[in-house]
């Protein structure tokens, strides 16, 4: 019963996006950016029904979806499109091919068809993430109020705009999400190659997937340590169990990178032979060379520290308050440790769930959670575009939503002044009406931190929304 809420409050939230992302597109004239158009073929007429899908879902349609909808129709016939890994095109494509060109036709435009195609898929796989961050969050941090207030703010994220447009962050969310449930305590063999197909096909819609190793390989070592011994490690005891560690990881990580190595070897193929060149490519010479990384180099500017150039200081401002929610959320985190061991491995057992547990922001459990983030936070703030950290972080990583929810209803049980107007039923009842999300989020019991936490997330989706959907540049 949970899970359908959930989900049904998710895609409330993704209409409401489509609403405005719609008035904004057919309001504002669209920025003249230095950016890729897609052009339709003149000879082909366009029907009402091509003309009222692109008036409903044209904003949806800008920057890098420009890119994906290119390729899931017409395939990687240029290098700086390996940039994009290609699971997502490839359902676009396939979804057109047997579902909607044979109901549609040339009624409506192939561009237009892979846009629909990408905005209900978008909007089903974002209702699906919802509900496994529902799951993992309750079987984290053992308390279903944290859990109902997380998914609430997932579901309003700063990065709104990216999770229903024709973008990855909403499949990537929902693998690997899906993933780390799978491998928070599996119990048996398909629990491991649930989360290892999770992954795998993680990495198979966005390069940094790969970095979703590091779960498995923690859970492994947790695992190793726990069946071997019951009484206190050495460090020696520590380093040969995670060299034991390692070799138990191999087979996972062949499987979880191969999407990425066999995608290089596909553009190294398409690309570096001869008849088949568009331009000279001075990374087809090389022996050792990954496309992806000399593609990034060459058209996007991307590598370490590339970024830090004083033209660039906007996008530094605009990626500011994620970088800054991440690092207070490490900061409570670390105040929170209650001892070197815990903090250092997570804990081996698993309490029973409650809405009356206590609520704390140090579980041990949420170690590799914060080892995530902080890997992420830096390797976003030193080489990506800097701005791209806010749907980076808020489409892979659960703990700002676990620490936005805690400072919330901290933030309410202390400025409280009868306990028992924290009544936990009401929040299980009410939390999916957007007018009890009103009512609770924006009363005066919040404080400074819940009420700021709130301010950014429904300011940046707004604000994104209408920027991004008339090529504007956002994150």
């Amino acid at each position: 019963m949970q899970t359908s809420r959930i989900a049904l409050f998710a895609v409330k939230c993704r209409i409401s996006i489509l609403l405005l992302q719609c008035l904004a597109n057919n309001c504002i004239p669209d920025h003249l950016a230095d950016a890729t158009h897609l052009e339709k073929n003149a000879s082909l007429s366009s029907s009402w029904i091509d003309a009222t899908l692109l008036f409903l879902l044209d904003g949806f349609q800008k920057w890098d979806a420009v890119h994906y909808t290119h390729i899931a129709a017409h395939g990687y016939n240029h290098p700086r499109l390996l940039a994009f890994q290609p699971l997502l095109p490839w359902l676009l494509r396939q979804f057109d091919l047997w579902a909607i060109s044979p109901i549609f036709g040339n009624l409506v435009h192939t561009y237009t068809r892979i846009l629909l195609i990408g905005t209900t898929f978008n909007i089903s796989a974002f209702a699906i993430s919802a509900i496994l961050l529902y799951k993992l969050s309750y079987k984290v941090l053992q308390n279903q109020i944290l859990a109902i207030v997380s998914v609430t703010m997932y579901c309003i994220n700063p990065a709104s705009i990216f999770m229903s447009s024709l973008y990855t962050e909403s499949l990537y969310a929902c693998c690997s999400f899906g993933g780390m449930l799978c491998w928070q305590y599996p119990t048996n063999l398909t629990g491991y190659l649930l989360g290892t197909l999770a992954f795998t096909l993680a990495v198979a819609v966005r390069s940094n997937g790969m970095v979703l190793i590091g779960f498995v390989g923690y859970t492994l070592l947790l695992y190793r340590l726990k069946t071997a011994s019951s009484g206190r490690l050495f460090l020696f005891e520590i380093i040969y169990y995670a060299c034991q560690t390692i070799v138990l990881l191999l087979p996972f990580a062949i499987a979880i990178l191969s999407p990425f190595y066999m995608f290089q070897s596909y553009g190294m193929r398409k690309f570096c032979n001869s008849s088949h060149q568009v331009e000279p490519l001075p990374w087809c010479n090389k022996d050792l060379s990954i496309p992806y990384w000399e593609v990034q180099r060459k058209y996007w500017n991307v590598g370490f520290l590339r970024y830090y150039q004083l033209k660039q200081i906007p996008n530094f401002i605009l990626a500011a308050p994620m970088v800054t929610l991440c690092i207070f959320a490490i900061r409570k985190y670390l105040h929170c440790w209650n001892s070197l061991y815990a903090s250092f491995l997570g804990s081996f057992h698993q309490t029973r769930a409650s809405s009356q547990l206590p609520i704390t922001f140090g579980n041990p459990a949420m170690f590799v959670y914060i080892i995530h983030v902080l890997f992420l936070t830096i390797f976003g703030l030193t080489s990506m575009h800097v701005q791209v950290i806010t749907r980076l972080i808020a489409s892979s990583s659960p703990v700002i939503y676990w620490f936005t929810a805690y400072s919330i209803i901290q933030g309410i049980k202390h400025r409280s002044k009868d306990p028992s107007e924290m009544n936990y039923a009401d929040w299980l009842q009410n939390w999916d009406n957007f007018e009890s999300i009103r009512r609770i989020y924006l009363s005066n019991k919040l404080d400074f931190t819940g009420r700021l936490a709130v301010i950014y997330f429904l300011t940046y989706s707004i604000i994104g929304t209408v920027v991004h959907s008339n090529f504007y540049p956002w994150t």
